[in-house]
């Protein structure tokens, strides 16, 4: 083998590899300038605070209240509604659970919000179900006993219709009795009072 063949086969070896160098530089060059693709970020929850109204209404029906109160510090709406359209306050004034209904309306519970399907409130559900106790405490809280059902029922009218409800008839009639003796004119928007009925004297 002579020299010069040594020496020109060197060259071409060297020649090669440069020029494999070259396209390597040349292809990562190439991949460096295309634009980097991030990693689409995962999607947050969108039912958490969902979860909480469904939590906060299930408590309600529960009758806990530690967990009412963790559910709307947790954000839950307190005026959120299940699905058959009721919402915490509802339940907890057919549970005649006034600590309940107070937690709810401080937190900002509407105390006339009304469903709707029948527009009914929750003093109406009190009407039909709740006791003494209850009806008072809502009224008390700015319940208003003059809202109608889409049928135009009142709470008083439910009361009665209900039977067996001596306790909140009375409650009832006699809440509307004060408010149209302290302004004649309310009775333009509610219902007429309900005489009270005594018993026969022997």
């Amino acid at each position: 083998v002579k020299l010069e063949d040594l020496g020109a086969s060197t060259e071409q070896d060297g020649s090669a590899v440069g020029a494999q160098a070259g396209l390597a530089g040349r292809l990562l060059l190439g991949a460096l300038s295309q634009p980097i693709s991030e990693p689409e970020p995962e999607p947050l929850p969108e039912t958490e605070v969902v979860d909480q109204n469904a939590e906060l209404i299930a408590a309600t029906k529960n009758g806990d209240v530690t967990s009412v109160y963790r559910c709307l510090k947790a954000g839950a709406d307190p005026n959120s509604t299940d699905s058959v359209g009721a919402m915490a306050l509802w339940y907890a004034a057919v549970m005649n659970r006034t600590d309940l209904m107070d937690v709810l309306v401080r937190q900002g519970a509407d105390i006339n919000q009304a469903t709707k399907s029948s527009a009914s409130t929750p003093l109406m559900f009190a009407a039909s179900w709740g006791d003494k106790s209850t009806l008072e405490w809502l009224l008390q809280h700015g319940a208003d006993w003059s809202m109608r059902t889409n049928s135009g029922k009142t709470s008083l009218d439910l009361a009665m219709q209900h039977g067996n409800r001596p306790e909140a008839t009375a409650v009832l009639t006699a809440w509307i009795a004060q408010a149209v003796e302290n302004d004649p004119l309310v009775v333009a928007s509610g219902p007429p009072p309900v005489p009270c009925q005594h018993p026969h004297q022997h």
